[in-house]
């Protein structure tokens, strides 16, 4: 699993970088007087969206990627631990069994 989140990790450490990138690159440009202020700005604010709907698509894929390796190999999940519970709650009221026991211990 390490190998994994090392991966994840350096994904999102290149969009990272690639926003500090971008943004000097058009600040050099407006610095320079080859592009506004106005469009520099807007540039800047187009690439952040595409970013950050790129991030959210990698985060999607991730997640989806971890579900199917804790699925085939058969790792339970949440909803499962939860219907174990109900199952188990529900043969304890059948058998009249008390919520909690005093196992072997003296009162």
């Amino acid at each position: 699993m390490q190998p994994f989140m090392n991966a994840l990790y350096a994904g999102l450490g290149a969009l990272s970088i690639t926003k500090e990138k971008a943004e000097k690159t058009i600040a050099d440009l407006v610095k320079r007087g080859e592009m506004s202020e106005s469009a520099g700005a807007e540039l800047v604010g187009h690439l952040l969206n595409a970013a950050e709907q790129q991030e959210k698509e990698f985060e999607g894929r991730v997640a989806g990627a971890v579900q199917r390796i804790l699925h085939n190999s058969g790792v339970p999940t949440r909803k499962d631990f939860q219907t174990l519970a109900s199952r188990l709650e529900s043969i304890e009221k059948a058998m009249g069994a008390p919520g909690k026991r005093n196992r072997g211990r003296k009162a």
